[in-house]
């Protein structure tokens, strides 16, 4: 009953792990080799962060982790067939199989799409949370553990990060539309005070470059100036956020098997314009900002991002694991509201996009979401860039939304 003890690692060198599948039952990780000498192969590396590896030297990591009680046979079979199971051969039957929602097809042209930068994107079924592809640059190779650990782990790179789930970056203005659903829309008017910009420089370009100074706060808000959130949050009480559901994946990352953020401790900020500021303003993931902006391609109601759908049990049959339901945080007409305020000229939905700061780097986020007369699956993408790079962020994120349509 030891976490340290060997024996289950040893166990799977000799009983079949279960597959890991995608939603299409294209093979994601595998086992090969012969009774005794099994070893897992991942067929596509790309995926290494999310799906992680089981190892004899390293241990366990990733999904392989979160779902090893079914790949490794202890879960998934009556009780009785694994206690008979242990009383013969003292190890567990052989794995079950758990199929992803994934899409790999989908997945590796959002790879193809961020093979050249380093950052993170995520590509979210706002119906359900079903995780189509999430991608982060660099990743490691959970076939090549052996050869590159030491390697990986001093990185200044950092490949065995996680970034689309558990990285974290500053989000600024990105936040906006969560404001925006907080208020009365009728009554934004920033531009009168000059006053608003601000004195960090780079917000003063952002409003010059998007917005005509006096008519345009829309294109301010939809390119994330952190003056034109600065006006959001003037009529918003900071209470209000800590109890506001709409903010809940912000603060508490949503379980989902992947390795993610700690929770916030949305307290530690004096007042909103911490959130978005400052030395110690809020950061987080691509996936959190995926699932906090859902509702507003979903009708104004909260998903909890999954990424795994089913487990094939000992009878043959694909049962699904437990998601928690979504529940409504703002009403249909204030998401459509919001939506149709952040509309886009060139894509059948909403957009948003900013440029944030710390106090040594740059990141460029997009995010979309289609509106709810889009007659597909709808969907949300997020991604951000460690660079300052808005319109290649943009550049990839449409790319991305053209090879879902296709």
């Amino acid at each position: 009953e030891r976490g340290d003890n060997p024996r289950h690692l040893i166990a799977n060198t000799y009983v079949k792990r279960g597959e890991i599948l995608d939603r299409n039952n294209l093979t994601l990780a595998e086992t090969l080799g012969d009774i005794g000498s099994f070893n897992r192969s991942y067929p596509y590396p790309s995926l290494s962060n999310s799906i992680g590896y089981i190892d004899q030297k390293y241990g366990l990591f990733g999904l392989e982790k979160a779902y090893d009680d079914y790949l490794s046979g202890l879960k998934g079979y009556p009780a009785s067939s694994i206690w008979l199971n242990y009383l013969l051969y003292d190890q567990p039957p052989i794995g079950r199989a758990i199929r992803l929602t994934l899409d790999l097809k989908l997945q590796q042209k959002v790879d193809d799409l961020l093979q050249n930068d380093q950052g993170a994107a995520v590509v979210l079924d706002a119906s359900n949370g079903n995780i189509l592809a999430i991608a982060t640059q660099p990743f490691f190779d959970a076939n090549e553990l052996e050869e590159n650990w030491a390697a990986w782990n001093s990185s200044e790179n950092a490949p065995f990060l996680n970034r689309a789930s558990q990285g974290a970056y500053p989000v600024g203005g990105l936040l906006s539309p969560l404001f925006l659903l907080e208020q009365d829309l009728d009554s934004i008017s920033f531009f009168q005070d000059p006053q608003i910009f601000g004195n960090e420089e780079f917000d003063i370009q952002c409003i010059s470059q998007f917005s005509n100074l006096d008519t345009d706060e829309q294109s301010a808000i939809k390119n994330g100036c952190l003056s034109a959130a600065s006006q959001l949050i003037a009529k918003i009480n900071l209470a209000d956020i800590f109890e506001s559901s709409v903010f809940e994946p912000i603060y508490n990352p949503l379980a989902n098997g992947l390795p993610t953020n700690l929770p916030i401790a949305m307290s530690k900020f004096q007042d909103l314009h911490d959130l978005i500021s400052g030395d110690n303003q809020i950061r987080i993931s691509p996936l959190q900002i995926a699932a906090s902006l859902a509702p507003l391609s979903n009708g104004g109601i909260m998903v909890y991002p999954s990424l795994v759908s089913s487990v094939n049990v000992s009878s043959g049959q694909w049962v699904l694991t437990p998601v928690q339901e979504g529940s409504p945080v703002t009403t249909p007409e204030k998401a459509k509201e919001v939506a149709e305020f952040l509309a886009s000229d060139l894509i059948p939905g909403w957009e948003i996009s900013a440029v944030t700061y710390d106090l040594d780097n740059a990141f460029s986020w997009y995010v979309m979401g289609t509106h709810d007369e889009w007659n597909k699956t709808p969907i949300i993408i997020a991604l951000v860039l460690e660079t300052e790079n808005r319109n290649h962020a943009q550049t990839i994120g449409r790319e991305i939304f053209k090879a879902i349509n296709q």
